[in-house]
């Protein structure tokens, strides 16, 4: 047989694979993780060096269905990295440098190994940038090869086909600057209790905040918390102070403080900050949300309509989150999950926070307000703990993804999304269809 009717032989089964629906419509490779998935780096910044691990997880199922009158016979699952990227992650994403590739592996499980370091040069120019991470970035390859083996041409054929695949994983390291000379507070965080950005409770529940600092340096800190109640909130906010804070802080690189006892007498929406006085300050205030619900009963249920991003969507800090308006919200949430796929038994429970296992015994799970049957399919498809989220007023129906939201989600990875609006007494009164969003990440090498 030439190689011109070989190659048209070829052609002739990619045509057949692809009118059979035939050829892989999505990715082979189904799972990655970096270990440890976060790393700390504090200053002075000489060499720094880790030991990181890469798992990579594939499909152990044919790609494809196979035609008829043919047999299909994996020859190889091989997995391969081409090469990471040393890429700042500061609003925008910069990449600064470049890892050599790793050595080919079978799958369909491969494990990497391989000892990373971050030179002073690059630490310095993340510094100066103003950078609080620094990624590894990685991509993976997967090549399938098949052998087809068939009647073509009334006669018995057989060749060789490749399918591949390719997804990307990351590491953060955090940088904490170099612990010695005067204190200096380079870093709030604000979080409720349960580590969550914002909070809803019922009328006189007890309910705290907590500010996780970090600094470099030594001295006496120097602060207050403040609060904007929900007589102020519907239009510009009107902070008052709770409570003072003097603290002579050690060398050291972070601290967390318990915040007052938040006012919840009154139901809306209320903001919370703690600013810093002295040292000079080299932050901006951060604040957080959360809103005290009245009682009463349900309203009408409301679909929204999600105007940006679209379904599969690759998203960062700059993307703009829109939607329709729910008559009756007081509130939206904007909700991220993680992308749980092969989970089918999992589903959500009563507090909209995380899953429960449905094959538990004497589990029966509760009713799920789904706008539509397709986001019910959604989320019995694998939707997974809510890993972060935003607050807004009613009169907010687009944003941007924080900066705390934000790094509580892995560049490289996938998430499900939607927005729930909420009604004066904590009813969700509107919910948004499921939609995957792909958390960006500049291509490695």
């Amino acid at each position: 047989m030439t190689m011109r009717t070989c190659a048209r032989i070829a052609a002739w089964l990619l045509a057949l694979l692809a009118l059979a629906g035939a050829l892989p419509s999505g990715a082979a490779i189904t799972d990655s993780s970096g270990s440890p998935r976060t790393t700390h780096v504090t200053g002075p910044f000489g060499n720094v060096t880790r030991n990181l691990q890469w798992r990579v997880q594939t499909d152990t199922s044919l790609p494809f269905v196979v035609p008829p009158n043919f047999t299909a016979t994996v020859l190889e699952n091989q997995i391969a990295s081409s090469g990471a990227s040393f890429v700042i992650d500061k609003g925008g994403m910069t990449t600064l440098g470049t890892l050599a590739p790793l050595e080919a592996m079978p799958g369909p499980i491969a494990s990497f190994s391989e000892k990373v370091t971050l030179p002073p040069a690059l630490l310095e120019r993340a510094r100066r940038e103003g950078a609080r991470r620094i990624l590894v970035v990685r991509s993976f390859e997967q090549t399938f090869r098949v052998r087809f083996t068939g009647i073509v041409m009334q006669q018995q054929q057989s060749f060789v086909l490749d399918f591949s695949d390719t997804g990307t994983e990351a590491v953060a390291f955090y940088l904490s600057p170099s612990v010695g000379g005067p204190l200096s507070v380079f870093r709030a965080v604000l979080r409720f209790d349960d580590h969550a950005p914002f909070k809803m409770v019922r009328e006189n529940e007890p309910v705290r905040v907590y500010a996780d600092l970090y600094y470099r340096g030594s001295g006496l800190l120097q602060g207050v918390w403040e609060v904007a109640d929900a007589m102020s909130t519907s239009g510009q906010p009107v902070f008052r102070p709770l409570e003072r804070v003097v603290r002579q802080l050690l060398a050291g690189d972070r601290l967390t403080l318990r915040g007052p006892a938040l006012p919840s007498r009154i139901h809306g929406l209320y903001l919370v900050r703690f600013r810093v006085l002295g040292p000079f300050p080299v932050i901006e205030d951060p604040i957080v949300r959360y809103q005290v619900l009245a009682g009463g009963g349900p309203g009408p249920f409301h679909p929204i309509t999600v105007a940006s991003p679209r379904p599969e969507s690759r998203v960062d800090p700059a993307t703009s989150f829109a939607w329709s308006e729910v008559p009756g919200a007081v509130v939206y949430r904007v909700e991220f999950f993680e992308d749980r796929r092969g989970s089918p038994h999992l589903y959500l429970d009563d507090s909209y926070e995380t899953f429960a296992d449905a094959t538990a015994p004497e589990r029966i799970p509760p009713p799920f307000e789904a706008a539509t049957l397709g986001e019910m399919r959604a989320d019995e498809a694998g939707r997974g703990a809510r890993v972060t989220g935003l607050l807004l007023p009613a009169n907010e129906r687009e944003t941007v993804i924080s900066e705390l939201a934000w790094e509580a989600l892995v560049p490289g990875r996938r998430y499900w999304w939607r927005v729930v609006a909420v009604s004066e007494n904590g009813t969700v009164i509107g919910t948004s269809q499921l939609q995957r969003a792909h958390v960006e990440l500049p291509p490695a090498p």
